[in-house]
């Protein structure tokens, strides 16, 4: 690590206030799915307070490392947006969006950084879908694993995770130390109710 203990540190923190922030907002747009299925996230416990939480983690996030924390966010943002291939919800065309997000990113933290948050993103949306494969086909929830199925989508993630690894070992080691921690709370968070009927 070049800058030492201090400096990873910073990082860390940078990207478990940004991979906070992300989480919520997944919570959110799947709170139909989660209740259905008998959960309810701490997300969705804050309510309409959820915004100034977030709005705090992600300023937070910048304080510690901004370059880490717009990558990581408009990575998050972009990778996301295939979920509304039938159409977005701000109405703009999908493809706008994503040139939109990517633009941003490249724009203001360089195409390297840029490069490695869609890999990273990518690794850890893909690699969650085959996690929770059974899941979701139960639900009836969006995974790319049940279009592609496990051998083509664990191929494409350790594409993805090898591509991030090549960028900065420094950053993508910082990403998986916070996952399983990021993981946890969200499990110790999650009030479990009964589903509606």
């Amino acid at each position: 690590m070049s800058g030492g203990w201090p400096e990873f540190i910073r990082v860390l923190l940078s990207v478990a206030c940004i991979g906070i922030v992300i989480q919520w907002m997944d919570d959110i747009f799947d709170v139909e799915r989660d209740v259905g299925a008998g959960e309810r996230r701490f997300a969705v416990r804050l309510g309409r307070h959820i915004l100034p939480y977030s709005v705090i983690l992600a300023l937070s996030a910048a304080a510690f490392d901004w370059r880490l924390a717009v990558a990581i966010f408009l990575g998050a943002f972009s990778v996301g947006m295939f979920g509304w291939w039938k159409g977005t919800p701000s109405g703009i065309l999908l493809w706008l969006e994503l040139v939109g997000a990517v633009s941003v990113s490249v724009y203001g933290v360089g195409w390297l950084l840029t490069g490695w948050a869609l890999s990273i993103v990518i690794f850890l949306d893909v690699f969650d879908d085959v996690i929770d494969l059974r899941h979701d086909e139960r639900l009836g929830a969006p995974n790319i694993a049940v279009h592609l199925g496990v051998p083509l989508s664990m191929l494409l993630a350790l594409v993805a995770l090898s591509a991030s690894f090549c960028v900065s070992v420094e950053w993508t080691v910082a990403v998986l130390t916070v996952l399983p921690l990021l993981t946890l709370f969200t499990e110790w968070s999650t009030d479990y109710i009964e589903p509606p009927s």
